[in-house]
Parts: structure tokens; sequence; C-alpha cells
């Protein structure tokens, strides 16, 4: 009886599994939509860049500690392979004044699309907090996601994306 329960246990585990690696596969052949209606802190923000890669990083306006995530990209290496890759930064919050005070007065600087009505997270149906960093193609597609700063396996992921985008350009 007792191993009836842990086989079923382990088969349902291992389904569960698959399923979410399944989706996770699926949302990587997925292309993005920009939203051309968000309202931009710089005039020279452009959602449609035109560039070969480009990284598309969803912040959550709310959330102190997801804010100082931008630390970390402002402080990149200039030898790292995403350092030089275009930054498309959207800032989803529904409570603009307090984004503002949080950014007043913190020493962070950075040029970002505000999206107060969630239409970003909509349009594209991303409702896992992987998909808050993703690295684009020319087309918008999905070639990296995940944040590469979370983890040493994350960040080989986006080196290799990058890498193979290089040779394919050759």
């Amino acid at each position: 009886m007792r191993w009836t329960i842990i086989a079923l246990i382990v088969l349902f585990a291992g389904k569960s599994c698959t399923q979410e690696g399944f989706e996770i596969k699926n949302q990587t052949k997925k292309s993005i939509n920009l939203p051309f209606n968000l309202e931009s802190n710089s005039m020279s923000l452009n959602p449609a860049n035109e560039s070969k890669l480009k990284y598309v990083i969803y912040i959550d306006g709310d959330c102190g500690s997801c804010i100082e995530k931008i630390f970390k990209w402002k402080d990149l290496p200039n030898d790292s392979p995403l350092y030089s890759i275009p930054k498309i930064y959207i800032v989803g919050t529904s409570n603009i004044p307090r984004f503002e005070f949080m950014m007043e007065h913190s020493n962070i600087k950075f040029e970002y699309f505000m999206d107060s009505l969630g239409l970003y997270l909509q349009i594209n149906e991303i409702d896992n907090p992987a998909f808050h960093t993703l690295l684009l193609n020319k087309d918008n597609n999905i070639i990296a996601y995940g944040d590469p700063f979370a983890g040493r396996k994350n960040l080989l992921k986006h080196e290799k994306a990058i890498r193979l985008s290089a040779l394919r350009r050759r």
C-alpha cells in the first residue's frame, strides 16, 4: 500500500514537471508584442527597436527589490556580452506617484516605459516571472529568458544565445 502511494506521488510529480517544461519550451518560440502606447520617460526610447538583439526587461514598479535589480544591469562590466545589447525597460505599476517617489530618492537613473494598465503582460500572456527578462531577436522572438543574474546557469544560457545569434549573422 505504501509503495503504491509513493509511486503515485512520483508519477504525478513527474507529470507536472514535464508539463511545466513543455510550456516553457513553447514560450521560447513565441513572438513578443511591444505595445506602442506606453508612456516613455524619454523621447529617445522606441519600443520597436530594430536592433538584431534586444533585452526587454519588465520591472514591477510596486516592488522595491525588483527596482534594485536595475543596478545589476547598469553595473555590467564592459567586457560582458550582455553589456552592448540594447535594453528596453518596461515598468508596471498601478501606483505611479509611489514609483516616482522611489525613483526620485534613489541614485538610479534609466530610461523606461511606464505600463500603468498592465498591457505588456496582458498582450503577451506573461504570468511566469521567469519571462520578465527576455532576450529577443530582431523579429521579437524569445531566444533566452530569465534573470541572467539569478545564477551561473541562467547567465550561461544568455551568453550562449548571444554567441549563436552572432554566428548566424556571419
